[in-house]
């Protein structure tokens, strides 16, 4: 794992190694310290995935890991039964040194994870290698990490593993390191410079413990030259759909992962494995015999200083205090009266009038839908006990090759985007599709659907739908209908009623009391023209003017990571406050207001 961190304007983009140990017992195998009792099932499954292209020094930036990180967490969420409220996204500033030694120690794993669970751990980043290091120990590189303070700000790799057999309450960890880094760039003045790839007989394991690096230790690896990946991650999660248990994956992983890099780059780079492990084969896609409710995070305690801007972002005169005085950092200090609702509404909760800019091709099932440049036609559904399986047939009907990566595929379910996949995530066809010719994909989802969108990110290219049943019934739209029904200076409305800042459409959909919480799910829409990821959204609860809770990243739930321009989704927030009267949803882009909705 280790690489240097010297960067040079121009490289091309490498990876160092990528790790995988397995910690402890982690299959139905059943390993001499732990098994007794001979193998056993897997009650429930957790995991968290962190991907940092953008460090707070911009110099060590990368290209794919961002990337890598969500295409697995999409794997593990949509073909591998993990339950998406027991996978934690931790991408570029979300993944602090912080941040993840807190998932993992403290916050969430330590609180969730019950005896025989399986936990995967996969994070992106950069690697240091030992010679960074006084006394030789290798990092994990986070967002906020200096590289002159690699103890201080660094995650080192071996403290990092001990932590998770000590602190995670399980023998069956899956740690997966993919660490990067810009090429053999020289700092004369730092001396940031490492040669080979990271050595995994250096790399301690004990009983029931594996390890795979992306390459040996006197090679590098590589960013792909065909599609957005890393070359390991991209086969990694390809060998995992086609070969459930790790050891036919590994094998497949290793040949596939030479013959680009040797093909693509005239170089070798040959994943090697270490492995004291016993027993059967693990099957990291097992399904959970006894799934448990997923656990919320508690809410952050906010600071007094925040509070103000709080308090002035919604329009109201907020208090501050004088200098040198104590300041009190409780949610329920912190003082928001209710923004005043209009008294006549320019929303409305009935459907709209749909618009000559939102029509979108459809097709039933079996039939043709086109947007002047491809054809598209549903061949088959398969719904199985992993999921719902679909094969599409795409024809390019310009006079040029088209590239298949360009397409994304959103699974919908009554209107609301449940899914979305494209990339690596397609399987069944080449890259590069020539002129006139048609190829078949193939894709799956874990929700049930009635329709997909199919979307290019070429500009001009419309979208096209896809009714995957072979009757005219089920859901006619797809979200794109209410783009222009609310005013973007409409951002509060009560409770049903659409308010929008611009560039998303909000409205509330349902309120759930629960003994566990009070839930609120939302719809947004997305006016924008790019995707919009609702990891980032901050979703404040009030009541009676009162700041109560506020929830953010991975303690929503939400349906699609992204949502693509045009579409809709649901968002689901809870707190432990009873009754709150309002929410307020703030978004992380300058310039766009927040939205405040009422819940009555």
């Amino acid at each position: 794992m280790a690489l240097e961190i010297g960067f040079a304007a121009g490289f091309p983009f490498r990876k160092f190694a990528s790790i995988i140990l397995l910690l402890g017992f982690i299959s139905f195998g059943a390993v001499p310290a732990f098994a007794a009792d001979g193998d056993r099932p897997v009650p429930d499954k957790w995991a968290l995935v962190v991907g940092i292209s953008e460090f707070q020094e911009s110099s060590m930036n990368l290209q794919y890991p961002a990337k890598d990180a969500t295409d697995f967490y999409n794997y593990l969420i949509n073909e591998a039964h993990f339950a998406k409220d027991h996978v934690r996204l931790l991408l570029n500033e979300k993944a602090t040194r912080e941040n993840v030694l807190s998932q993992v120690g403290d916050r969430w794993l330590p609180r969730a994870v019950a005896p025989d669970d399986l936990v995967v751990i996969y994070i992106s980043s950069h690697g240091s290698p030992s010679s960074m290091d006084v006394v030789g120990a290798n990092y994990i590189v986070a967002h906020n990490t200096d590289r002159e303070q690699l103890y201080a700000t660094g995650i080192p790799m071996n403290e990092f593993a001990q932590m998770i057999q000590q602190r995670v309450h399980t023998d069956r960890v899956v740690l997966i390191l993919d660490a990067c880094h810009s090429g053999a760039a020289k700092t004369a003045a730092k001396g940031l410079i490492r040669q080979h790839n990271f050595n995994a007989d250096q790399i301690p394991i004990g009983a029931g413990q594996m390890v795979i690096c992306s390459s040996a230790p006197e090679q590098l690896s590589w960013e792909s030259k065909r599609y957005p990946n890393g070359v390991f991650t991209h086969h990694l999660i390809d060998a995992l759909r086609k070969n459930p248990k790790l050891g036919d994956s590994y094998n497949y992983l290793k040949n596939q992962v030479q013959e680009e890099v040797l093909a693509d780059r005239g170089e070798l780079q040959i994943p090697a494995l270490k492995s004291k492990w016993t027993g059967s084969d693990l099957v990291i896609a097992t399904v959970p015999v006894r799934p448990r409710p997923g656990l919320a995070e508690p809410p952050a305690k906010p600071a007094a200083v925040p509070a103000v801007a709080v308090s002035a972002s919604v329009g109201s005169a907020a208090s501050v205090a004088p200098a040198g005085s104590s300041p009190v950092a409780t949610a329920a200090a912190v003082r928001l009266p209710r923004p005043p609702v209009p008294a006549q509404a320019t929303t409305t909760s009935a459907s709209p009038k749909p618009t000559s800019t939102t029509a979108v091709p459809a097709a039933v099932y079996g039939e043709y839908a086109s947007n002047g440049k491809v054809k598209v036609k549903m061949l088959d559904v398969e719904k199985k006990m992993t999921g719902t399986y679909y094969t599409l047939e795409v024809q390019n009907t310009t006079s040029e090759a088209i590239s298949i990566y360009n397409f994304k595929y959103y699974i919908y379910n009554g209107g609301y985007l449940m899914a979305g996949v494209g990339g690596s995530e397609v399987s069944g066809s080449d890259n590069q599709l020539p002129a006139g010719a048609k190829t078949k994909v193939y894709f799956s989802g874990t929700t049930d659907s009635d329709a997909i969108l199919v979307k290019c990110d070429k500009p001009g290219w419309g979208q096209m739908r896809l009714r995957t049943g072979d009757e005219a019934g089920g859901a006619d739209t797809c979200g794109v209908q209410e783009q222009a029904s609310v005013p973007a200076t409409q951002n509060t409305a009560p409770y049903g009623q659409c308010a929008s800042n611009g560039n998303v459409q909000m409205k509330v959909v349902e309120i759930d009391p629960k003994m566990t919480g009070y839930f609120v799910t939302t719809e947004l829409l997305n006016l924008t023209k790019e995707s919009f990821d609702p990891y980032y959204l901050t979703i404040e609860f009030y009541k009676d003017g009162y700041l109560k809770s506020k929830t953010s990243g991975g303690s929503l739930s939400y349906s699609a990571q992204y949502i693509g321009t045009g579409l809709k989704a649901k968002i689901t927030a809870s707190t432990y406050t009873e009754g709150a009267d309002q929410l307020v949803v703030r978004f992380p882009k300058p310039g766009w207001a927040p939205i405040t909705l009422q819940l009555r």
